[in-house]
């Protein structure tokens, strides 16, 4: 996608419209920098220049990062949540093309499930690169392997930025159950298979373009039941996992109410879920207690780690067992 979309489409533009003006971005400056002085050497090639001749570049930017045509156009390279000030793609020139902004991969991959990370790549999406725009024909194209259900793909698919966006999903296994890909060893059908079996979230995402694997992954969806009414109970036991900060980025603190029935079936009856700080985490913990106190739950079971220590010894001295 990199050589096809990125270097050489930018390549092939500016050999036809050499006063195009593109910004290609990344997650990494120095990925975006290393495709751009690609995009150079291309154009410097005598093979390239049989066909669209000798480029005439500015030789006042000679950046890696960075180079102009004595046309007008240019291609600047940045990484996500880099500054773009000065700098524009696309031109007011409705008759034809000038130019795209071309984003490739603009996530981290290991980056992608934090809610913080993911959130300032769509914020400088929405703040700094699509005002970038010197035109409102001025195309965006996006590619990239899907990370999470909420990274840029998933948020723009979704109408995020109030457009439409045509969707090119490309997953390594067809909906025959083939290979995309089958003359090349790495994507054989069997072995995709493996990699599926291996990671099951991973190649959801990366290789199939679905951020959630289908059926679900730890937890099956097929495994969920659903109840109108309660049974009778062998026992009950409240169990809770709490955390220790309340930010964004931060996990939830839970309190959960199971139920064991005589044949061994375990029902979830009721659940509390939020972020709160130590006092306010004592308080939901003696409320939950006191709202199934009449089912008479044999404990409450919470993890002993972190703010959870203190509240196994608060409770305990007001007789929670």
């Amino acid at each position: 996608k990199t050589e096809i979309a990125v270097k050489n489409f930018i390549a092939w533009a500016m050999g036809n419209f050499p006063d195009a003006e593109f910004i290609h971005a990344s997650y990494s400056k120095t990925l975006a920098t290393s495709n751009t002085a690609e995009i150079r050497e291309l154009m410097s090639h005598e093979a390239y220049q049989g066909v669209f001749g000798a480029p005439e570049f500015r030789k006042d930017t000679n950046a890696k990062d960075h180079f102009k045509t004595e046309s007008g156009g240019h291609v600047y390279a940045t990484g996500a949540e880099g500054t773009l000030t000065g700098f524009g793609a696309g031109g007011m020139d409705r008759i034809r093309f000038k130019g795209a902004i071309v984003i490739d991969d603009p996530h981290k991959a290991g980056e992608a499930n934090s809610d913080t990370m993911r959130r300032n790549v769509l914020d400088w999406f929405q703040t700094t690169l699509e005002s970038r725009k010197n035109s409102r024909e001025t195309p965006i194209i996006v590619i990239m392997q899907r990370l999470h259900e909420d990274d840029l793909s998933g948020f723009l698919l979704d109408g995020g930025n109030g457009e439409e966006w045509t969707h090119l999903n490309i997953p390594a296994i067809t909906d025959d159950g083939d290979s995309f890909w089958p003359e090349n060893s790495s994507f054989e059908i069997d072995e995709l298979r493996r990699k599926e079996r291996s990671n099951s979230y991973v190649f959801a995402g990366q290789y199939m373009q679905r951020p959630a694997p289908i059926g679900g992954g730890i937890f099956k969806d097929a495994w969920w039941q659903y109840y109108d009414a309660l049974p009778d109970f062998k026992w009950l036991s409240i169990y809770a996992d709490t955390a220790q900060k309340t930010g964004q980025e931060n996990d939830y603190s839970v309190f959960q109410l199971w139920g064991t029935t005589k044949t061994g079936q375990k029902y979830l009856v009721d659940q509390l879920r939020g972020k709160w700080e130590a006092p306010h985490l004592l308080e939901k913990a003696r409320q939950f207690w006191a709202k199934h106190k009449s089912r008479k739950p044999r404990a409450m079971k919470i993890e002993d780690k972190v703010s959870g220590t203190s509240l196994i010894q608060t409770l305990k001295k007001e007789g929670i067992p």
